[in-house]
C-alpha cells in the first residue's frame, strides 16, 4: 500500500510539473498566458496520459502478451482516431486563428485565409500523430522497465529463498555431525563406567538445546555461541581429563557481536578427532579475539592420526562450513587452513558487525 502510494505521488508531480513547463516553451519573451488559449492543450494531453495508462496496464498486458497483436493495432489505431477528431473539435472551437482573421503579419503576405485554412488541417493530423506516437512510445518504455523491474525482483526473491533453502540443507547436515561426535562421547564415558557420564549428559542436553534452538537463527550473539562452545570443550576433556591441555582464551568483548551459529565448531571438533592421542599428552589451543568490527578464530593442534584419517579438506564438514561462509559472508571473511609438518592450524577471519 505505501509502495502504490508513493508511486501515485510521483507520477502526478511528474504530470504536475509536465503541465507547467510545457505550456511555457513556446511563448515569446514578455508574452503573458492566456489560460482560454491553453484548453486545447490541457484537454490534448490529459487524453494522452489517459491513453498512456491505458496502454501500460489494459492493452500491453491483455492483447501484446497473449500474442493478440491484430486487435492490438485495432484498438490503438481506434484511439488514435478519436484523438484526432476530439482535437480537431477543440481546435475550431478555441483556437483563434482558425475561428478569427489572419493575424497581421500574414495580411501582408498576400494569402488568402481559405488557404491558410486548407493548410491547417494537415498541419493538425501530423502534429496529433507526433504527440500520439510519443506516448505511445514513452508508455511502450514504461511498460518494459516496470517488466524488467518486476522480474529482477522475482529473481532476488527466488535468490533469497534458494539461498535460505540452502542454509537450512546445510544447517540439516551439520546437526547429524555434530550428534554423532557427542553421542560418541557419552557412549565412551558410558562404556568406562565414569561418574562424569550425568555431568557430561548435562552438557549434552545444554548443548542438544542450543543447537535446536539457535541453528534456525541467522546470526546470535559471539557471547551465546562462546559458552556453546565452552559446553562442547569440557563435555570432551571429560573424555580425555588426564591425557588433554585445552587453552580456550577469549579476546575483547564478544557480547558486543554477532554471528552466524555454528560456524565454528567443525574445526573444533576436527582438533578434538584428530589432536587428541591416548598415550601423548595432546594440546589444543582455541583462540577467539573480537575487536575493530573482526571476528577472529584460531585453532592450533598436533595430529596424532595416521595419513589415510587425517581431516580431508573436502569432507562434509569442512565444504558446509566454507559454503555457509560464502553465502552469509560474501567477501567477507578469509579462511586459511594450515596442514603440515604433524599440525593442523585453522585461522578464521570474519568482518561482523556491532550489534545495534
Amino acid at each position: 500500500m505505501k509502495k502504490q502510494l508513493i508511486t501515485a505521488i510521483s507520477h502526478s508531480l511528474v504530470w504536475i510539473c509536465f503541465f507547467l513547463i510545457v505550456p511555457l516553451m513556446p511563448m515569446r519573451p514578455g508574452e503573458s498566458i492566456n489560460l482560454y488559449t491553453m484548453v486545447p492543450f490541457f484537454c490534448a494531453y490529459a487524453y494522452l496520459i489517459v491513453f498512456f495508462y491505458i496502454n501500460t496496464h489494459v492493452l500491453l498486458p491483455r492483447l501484446i502478451e497473449k500474442k493478440k497483436y491484430l486487435f492490438y493495432a485495432l484498438y490503438i489505431l481506434f484511439i488514435f482516431l478519436i484523438y484526432f477528431f476530439i482535437q480537431r473539435l477543440i481546435w475550431h472551437n478555441f483556437n483563434p486563428i482558425m475561428n478569427g482573421p489572419p493575424p497581421p503579419h500574414e495580411m501582408f503576405e498576400g494569402k488568402r485565409f481559405s488557404e491558410r485554412n486548407d493548410l491547417l488541417p494537415w498541419r493538425q493530423i501530423s502534429l496529433s500523430f507526433f504527440q500520439f506516437f510519443l506516448f505511445f512510445i514513452l508508455s511502450i518504455g514504461y511498460k518494459i522497465a516496470l517488466s524488467w523491474i518486476s522480474i529482477n525482483q522475482r529473481n532476488r526473491e527466488i535468490e533469497a529463498e534458494m539461498l535460505k533453502s540452502e542454509l537450512s540443507y546445510l544447517k540439516a547436515q551439520i546437526n547429524p555431525h555434530f550428534f554423532f561426535n557427542t553421542l560418541n562421547t557419552i557412549y565412551a564415558l558410558t562404556l568406562s563406567k565414569s561418574e562424569k557420564a550425568s555431568e557430561a549428559t548435562l552438557l549434552l542436553s545444554q548443548i542438544v538445546r542450543y543447537v535446536l534452538d539457535k541453528s534456525k537463527e541467522d546470526f546470535v550473539s559471539l557471547q551465546e555461541e562462546v559458552l556453546y562452545l565452552e559446553d562442547y570443550i569440557n563435555l570432551q576433556k571429560l573424555r580425555f581429563s588426564t591425557t588433554l591441555n585445552v587453552n580456550f582464551n577469549i579476546v575483547g568483548n564478544p557480547d558486543k557481536y554477532n554471528i552466524a551459529p555454528l560456524i565454528m565448531i567443525p574445526f573444533i571438533e576436527n582438533a578434538f578427532q584428530y589432536g587428541v592421542s591416548t598415550h601423548y599428552t595432546s594440546e589444543i589451543d582455541i583462540l577467539i579475539e573480537a575487536k575493530e568490527d573482526k571476528v577472529y578464530f584460531k585453532v592450533n593442534n598436533h595430529i596424532y592420526k595416521s595419513d589415510n584419517n587425517v581431516f580431508d579438506r573436502n569432507s562434509i564438514g569442512i565444504e558446509n562450513t566454507r559454503k555457509r561462509l560464502d553465502l552469509i559472508y560474501p567477501g567477507n571473511y578469509s579462511l586459511v587452513i594450515n596442514n603440515q609438518n604433524d599440525s593442523f592450524q585453522v585461522e578464521l577471519f570474519i568482518n561482523s558487525q556491532d550489534k545495534q
